[in-house]
C-alpha cells in the first residue's frame, strides 16, 4: 500500500502530541518521524523526506513561522498543516500559506482526515505522473518505430 511510503514528520515542542501523532499515523499505515522544533525538522528534512509536515507554530529555538520561512528561502515545498492554539488558527494558516490547519487541542479525527485528504491528492498525483510517463514513453517508442527504415 502507497500510504506506507508517505511520510508525515511531526514537530510540536510537546513530546505527548509528537508521540500520540506518531502513533496514530503508523496504525493508520502511515511512516512518521519527528522533531521537537523548527531547528530539528530542519535537519531530519533531508533524511526523513516528509509529504507532509504536521507544525505547530509556537516553539521554543525554531517557531513553526519561522521553520515555514527557512523552506520557503531554500525553495523546499512540502505540504504543511499547522497546529496552533491560536484564536483563529484558520488565518494564521491563510497568513502561512499552509495547506490545513488544526485547532488545539484537537480530536485524532480530524488529524487523521486532513492527512488522509492530503495523502489522497499525493497519491493521484504520483498515478497521473506515472501515467503521464507512460504516454510519453508510448509517443517516443512510436515516433522512433516511425524513423526505422
Amino acid at each position: 500500500m502507497d500510504q506506507e511510503k508517505f511520510r508525515v514528520l511531526i514537530v510540536d515542542d510537546d513530546r505527548t502530541i509528537r508521540d500520540l501523532l506518531a502513533e496514530a499515523l503508523t496504525e493508520e499505515g502511515f511512516t512518521s518521524a519527528t522533531a521537537a522544533n523548527g531547528v530539528e525538522a530542519l535537519a531530519s528534512i533531508d533524511v526523513a523526506q516528509p509529504n507532509l509536515v504536521l507544525l505547530d507554530i509556537q516553539m521554543p529555538k525554531m517557531d513553526g513561522r519561522a521553520f515555514l520561512h527557512a523552506l520557503a528561502k531554500n525553495r523546499i515545498r512540502i505540504p504543511v498543516i499547522v497546529m496552533s492554539a491560536a484564536f483563529s488558527p484558520r488565518s494564521v494558516a491563510r497568513e502561512l500559506r499552509a495547506d490545513g490547519y488544526l485547532a488545539k487541542p484537537f480530536d485524532l479525527d480530524q488529524v487523521l482526515d486532513q492527512v488522509e485528504q492530503i495523502f489522497a491528492e499525493w497519491s493521484d498525483t504520483k498515478k497521473r505522473l506515472i501515467v503521464s510517463r507512460f504516454k510519453n514513453h508510448q509517443g517516443q517508442a512510436a515516433f522512433a518505430s516511425n524513423l526505422r527504415p
